[in-house]
């Protein structure tokens, strides 16, 4: 037996976290709710600016932070459509180009920790894995829970679960909306949690969570009142103590309870890809959680042009229905006055009797107005990739000119693209194939980690710097075919590497090309028929060739 502690001494009698266990007593209720509202702290920060994002792009989305009074969608200051209009346009177009349409969107190859013997036959099998991956999420709801992601990606950060489904669906996408948010910043500088407040009825916690542990004085109220809401937050976590493995957690905790009662529901994966849940940013300032996106760095020249519309609209009623005088005379009554085509308002005759309604004409500069909204619209398109090629009634846009927009545009986002690929596209990859490998107990490959497997987006932005490298290889191969013969290229290239660069960069799928024996075996089959059709010919009849030796 251990002595016991010597007087003064002190001693930690502190519960260790308990991750793989559903501990009731456990300190961690308590060191989440801190976390939770400190981080909720850090987001309140940004709540008016999201909020006006919100109300002058996405004007018809409810926000879920807001007050019971003000929840209702106000349009009070919207006058101009160009946000929205441009916002939708932007959200699709960054799908497509992460996730192009009926094309082949991403390739799975071996990385550089497999030996070099054996990753032509891994390529073979992680070509499979890229189809079955691709056709399972091309059936689910991908694109339209995806769409809704990068609706909030364009306002600032977008989240997406990705949770297992049924049989019908194996795989199932929700978009979280923003506002029912918060993060959390990790030591590696990056969001490592992720928490979801909501409310939800008492008899509906078993359903959406059928392995909780409710306490006794929240199982006596759904006895009583099932119907009943309580807030709860459901909680995913890194666990940063296993260095060597990828461990999430995720855990549902009862706001109105304490930290005695514990958690209603706690759940551990691991693995790579146990994440459920992805959050791509358009940009981020290092150690906030919180991202800017496009519509964010665009407000205020949207709140300008829909003030500017807004005095617009006012100038053109005066226009319309005018400004009228009148003497107080006691003869024109302006409550009973009917301003119209074709009335008729009596007035007394004589000059010293008034002259009635007197229209009075206001002032100002309709076409500088019309110039300051164009330019305001304009940038706003701009600084929101929107692809407008503009009048249609102009003269049409050369294709030069075409492409060289779409260049600049690429250009311009390119930086942004580097980090929907980190952020959204791998780990929407590495995901799915964790929940189809863990449904299947299919344990043979590995995940994708960069090092074993490595994932190569097909983008449309992708191919188009692809294409460049293809372009410098066929220039180069011609030049040296320019300069020393026909025969340079087949001397000077290595063509066992060339063909499967060529083909990667095409983004070909390698599992039609012939491996390293099976070309051996091709070129020993073409030698063997070059040599039975020589030694026809040379055995041919009179009118063919010449046998060997024979007279000339």
């Amino acid at each position: 037996m251990k002595p016991p502690p010597s007087p003064g001494k002190v001693v930690d009698t502190t519960i260790p976290l308990q991750r793989d266990a559903q501990v009731m007593d456990d300190p961690a209720p308590r060191r989440m709710r801190q976390r939770y509202e400190r981080a909720r702290a850090d987001r309140d920060r940004f709540r008016s600016i999201v909020d006006d994002c919100y109300e002058f792009a996405l004007p018809l989305r409810q926000r879920g932070y807001m007050d019971e009074q003000r929840n209702t969608p106000d349009l009070g200051r919207m006058f101009d459509g160009t946000a929205q209009m441009c916002i939708q346009a932007l959200a699709s177009q960054t799908l497509d180009d992460v996730w192009p349409a009926e094309q082949t969107p991403f390739v799975l190859k071996a990385g550089n920790d497999v030996p070099e013997e054996k990753r032509d036959e891994m390529d073979v099998q992680l070509s499979a894995v890229a189809a079955e991956v691709i056709e399972v999420m091309n059936n689910s709801n991908f694109r339209s829970a995806g769409h809704e992601c990068f609706l909030d990606y364009c306002i600032s950060t977008g989240v997406m679960l990705i949770e297992e489904g049924d049989a019908i669906r194996p795989i199932n996408f929700r978009s979280v909306p923003l506002t029912q948010c918060v993060f959390g910043m990790g030591p590696r500088n990056e969001i490592d949690a992720l928490f979801m407040p909501r409310k939800v009825q008492i008899g509906h916690i078993m359903e959406l969570w059928p392995k909780a542990k409710m306490p006794e004085r929240l199982q006596s109220r759904r006895e009583r009142e099932p119907e009943a809401e309580v807030l709860v937050v459901e909680g995913v976590e890194r666990d940063w103590s296993k260095r060597n493995q990828e461990v999430w957690m995720t855990r549902v905790l009862w706001m109105d309870g304490n930290d005695d009662e514990g958690f209603l529901s706690t759940s551990t994966t691991k693995g790579t890809g146990s994440c459920p849940f992805v959050a791509p940013s358009f940009s981020r300032v290092s150690g906030e959680a919180m991202g800017r996106g496009p519509v964010m760095m665009a407000l205020p020249d949207i709140r300008t042009l829909n003030a500017l519309t807004e005095m617009n609209l006012e100038s053109i009623e005066l226009n319309l229905a005018g400004i009228w005088l009148y003497d107080d005379n006691g003869v024109i009554n302006p409550d009973t006055a009917v301003i119209q085509p074709g009335a008729m308002i009596p007035r007394l005759p004589g000059e010293k009797s008034g002259r009635g309604l007197e229209n009075v004409a206001p002032t100002g500069n309709a076409n500088l107005a019309r110039i300051e909204v164009e330019r305001l619209q304009s940038a706003i398109k701009e600084a929101l990739y929107y692809d407008d090629l503009g009048d249609v009634n102009r003269s049409p846009k050369t294709a030069t000119e075409i492409a060289q927009r779409t260049a600049n545009v690429a250009r311009r986002k390119s930086g942004a693209y580097g980090r929907l690929l980190t952020e959204f596209l791998f780990p929407c990859i590495s995901r799915v194939w964790f929940l189809l490998k863990a449904s299947k107990g299919a344990a043979g490959l590995p995940g994708i980690d960069g090092n074993m497997v490595k994932c190569r987006a097909l983008s449309p932005i992708t191919r188009a710097q692809s294409q460049d490298d293809i372009v410098r290889t066929t220039t180069f191969l011609s030049t040296m075919a320019q300069l020393f013969g026909p025969q340079a290229p087949l001397l000077v290239a290595n063509t066992d590497k060339l063909v499967p660069y060529l083909a990667d960069k095409m983004g070909y799928d390698s599992a039609n090309l012939r491996t390293n024996e099976q070309q051996q075996t091709v070129l020993q089959q073409a030698i063997a028929m070059a040599q039975q059709q020589q030694a026809a010919a040379q055995g041919a009849p009179p009118g063919g060739a010449a046998p060997a030796g024979a007279p000339a």
